[in-house]
């Protein structure tokens, strides 16, 4: 990869990928996590993050769901052993 990010910015809310996205640092890579990740989407961003290594910034709701899913995001970057 010639230009790897240095950040993953995973963001639950899509009112809020779409605004972050549009004004992103050039070095993060903003991606979207539709609701609880599936395992399709856990698989892509692993492999993702496997040729790709970086830490994340996970934003999620700051209720039940919102922290289990960021719990869950955040499961994939720590068995790679990066922080997030």
């Amino acid at each position: 990869m010639n230009n790897p990010p240095e950040l993953y910015w995973v963001i639950e809310n899509r009112a809020s990928f779409d605004r972050q996205a549009r004004r992103r640092d050039p070095a993060a890579c903003v991606l979207w996590v539709p609701g609880r990740p599936s395992e399709a989407w856990l698989a892509a961003v692993a492999r993702l993050l496997s040729q790709a290594p970086a830490p994340a910034r996970v934003s999620a709701d700051a209720d039940p769901a919102g922290i289990e899913i960021a719990l869950a995001v955040g499961s994939l970057w720590a068995q790679q052993g990066h922080e997030w």
